[in-house]
């Protein structure tokens, strides 16, 4: 990871809309799970892991934050992609991670969505 991702990441993490954030993320049901999670991730042998939970338990919105804030914690390279199947889920989470990240300008990820054609 780039020196200034990670100087900007640990200088956000001193603001206080991101601690902000942060308590308000603690409150969702995935929290009490996210160091099992990063856990399981890190040692799967495969690419992909799979999360169940109930609806509004925090997975969409949560799980990729986590390995990300993990990453750059650990000053470690990370590729995390979250799927929606519909292009208004996927533009309403990505808008709620980016509050939830403190991002303003969009700088610290992207996103696609896509012009998927049916047939």
């Amino acid at each position: 990871m780039g020196i200034s991702v990670q100087q900007d990441w640990r200088n956000k993490t001193k603001s206080q809309p991101y601690k902000d954030s942060v308590a308000f993320r603690a409150t969702l049901p995935i929290f009490n799970y996210r160091d099992e999670i990063l856990s399981a991730i890190k040692r799967q042998k495969s690419q992909v892991t799979i999360i169940s939970a109930e609806t509004g338990a925090g997975k969409t919105t949560q799980v990729g934050q986590y390995i990300l804030e993990n990453a750059l914690h650990n000053n470690e390279n990370v590729n995390a992609l979250c799927t929606q199947p519909r292009r208004i889920a996927a533009s309403s989470v990505a808008e709620r991670v980016s509050k939830e990240m403190v991002e303003v300008d969009g700088s610290g990820g992207g996103g696609k969505v896509s012009e998927r054609r049916n047939r």
